[in-house]
């Protein structure tokens, strides 16, 4: 373990390829997460005041919507156009909303206009980690074996990063109040860096996605049903074939079905997110109750409570990602998953101990508790990128960004049709219920993961460039 470590920390520094792809991802991801803590969130309830529940909720149902039906699209233009070109496009919808911020201000037709950009930029697929294009780059700068250690490395610096420049905006707009634009001037500020990152990156001369299978790619392919006598050579049918892939809009949903390896993963990556998605938010009220703190004047514990769920657990996931990289290079990322998802099951469900035990420190622990999940993320990831055809990888990132948008749409819808009927019953702690049934829908997962392959590890990075698997 202490050899891994060692080979983590100095990781970046051998890979400086890799080190600018997690820089730029964690601009970008700072860019998508932090103005929502800093300036949105405030403007929101001074704008909407009673309705700023309904109406974000409805937003982010709008960005699910989009996300889920153009990640896989996204990861898509990257593997024909480069992954550069689309990490790129990307940033642009990502950073829309705050320069929508920043050039109308931070007032009603400012945070109309800002909703609108935001479920907008949801065409990139972007999470609290990143976005499919961000990880088919990490993927192309990353040697094969080195895959498994270097994703988990990539999760917990860029929520790093987005750690650190939400503190540095908060403490800007705290210190600033006196100007309105602070908070969008200083995310705009990073925007910039994104951009200057990315194009410092050095592609590959030529790219493991080539449209141009080797024999291990047309195995591959041919096992899905998409290729037929492909050889070393790029042929004319093979061209023709290729661009009327292009122009079919159902052609990623065929390959999403039609490849087992990759359906499975989405699956479990859909399951495992729901607790994550559905709950991060509820877990805020439901602890007000539990702490007789949800009605009357309690704004200083409110805020007190809303900080000790959310950000001592964005701390320790940062630490748990790199942990969880180190493991997955040393026991294999699929054993880790399967390991992973009956812990989730049981942690998603210590939350509902609040309600016959009210602690502060129990609402730390339920804070993390619920953020663990995410740990799954980064080996899903690895997973996809060694069991998916090498020259549609981005695809395959994609789908699986596509998959945790349908998750956050069914988290949000069951937020605004089950939530509130709970709490019309009048029983402040009601939503203990959701905890376990959320535990339940996490270990259900475990039985697609467990109809997964384990795909096989590269032995070099000599072997890895002229092996089966795409070359740099």
């Amino acid at each position: 373990m202490t050899g891994s470590l060692s080979a983590s920390l100095c990781f970046l520094c051998k890979n400086p390829e890799a080190a600018k792809v997690i820089v730029a991802g964690g601009f970008l991801a700072s860019v998508s997460n932090v103005a929502g803590m800093i300036i949105i969130s405030e403007l929101q309830a001074r704008e909407w005041g009673d309705n700023m529940s309904e109406y974000a909720s409805l937003a982010k149902i709008g960005q699910s919507l989009v996300g889920m039906i153009f990640s896989i699209y996204m990861g898509r233009f990257g593997d024909r156009f480069g992954k550069r070109l689309a990490l790129l496009l990307s940033g642009f919808l990502v950073s829309l909303p705050v320069y929508v911020i920043l050039v109308l201000g931070p007032d009603r037709l400012g945070l109309i206009c800002y909703t609108v950009a935001f479920i907008i930029s949801a065409m990139s697929g972007m999470t609290l980690t990143g976005c499919p294009a961000l990880y088919g780059l990490f993927n192309d700068v990353v040697a094969p074996k080195d895959r498994e250690l270097a994703f988990g490395i990539a999760f917990s610096l860029v929520l790093l990063i987005v750690l650190v420049n939400a503190t540095v905006g908060a403490l800007l707009v705290g210190l600033l109040p006196q100007f309105s634009r602070v908070g969008a001037l200083f995310l705009s500020g990073i925007s910039i860096l994104f951009f200057v990152t990315t194009a410092l990156i050095r592609v590959p001369a030529k790219e493991r996605n080539s449209p141009c299978p080797t024999k291990g790619e047309a195995t591959k392919d041919a096992e899905l049903g998409n290729a037929t006598d492909a050889k070393d050579d790029c042929s004319d049918d093979s061209i023709d074939r290729s661009a009327r892939s292009m122009s079919s809009l159902l052609e990623p949903i065929r390959f999403v079905c039609g490849h087992s390896p990759l359906r499975n993963l989405c699956i479990v990556c859909l399951l495992v997110s729901l607790a994550e998605t559905t709950l991060y938010d509820v877990t805020v009220q439901f602890a007000y109750g539990c702490l007789d703190i949800l009605l009357g004047d309690h704004k200083k514990e409110q805020v007190l409570v809303s900080s000790l769920v959310m950000q001592p657990s964005i701390v320790f996931m940062v630490f748990a990602m790199l942990v969880l990289g180190i493991l997955a290079d040393r026991f294999r990322p699929l054993l880790l998953v399967k390991w992973l998802i009956p812990i989730s099951a049981v942690l998603v469900c210590i939350p509902a101990l609040l309600a016959v035990w009210p602690q502060y420190w129990l609402v730390v622990v339920s804070g993390i508790a619920i953020l663990f999940p995410v740990g799954i993320f980064p080996q899903l990831t690895t997973l996809v990128t060694h069991s998916s055809p090498a020259d549609r990888v981005g695809e395959a990132i994609g789908a699986l960004a596509s998959f945790k948008n349908i998750s956050n749409l069914i988290g949000n819808v069951i937020v605004v049709s089950i939530v509130p009927p709970l709490m019309g019953t009048g029983e402040e702690t009601i939503l203990w219920v959701l905890y376990p049934l959320s535990g339940a829908i996490t270990l259900s997962a475990l039985f697609f993961a467990m109809k997964i392959d384990e795909p096989a590890r590269p032995v070099s990075s000599s072997k890895a460039e002229d092996a089966e698997v795409p070359t740099i």
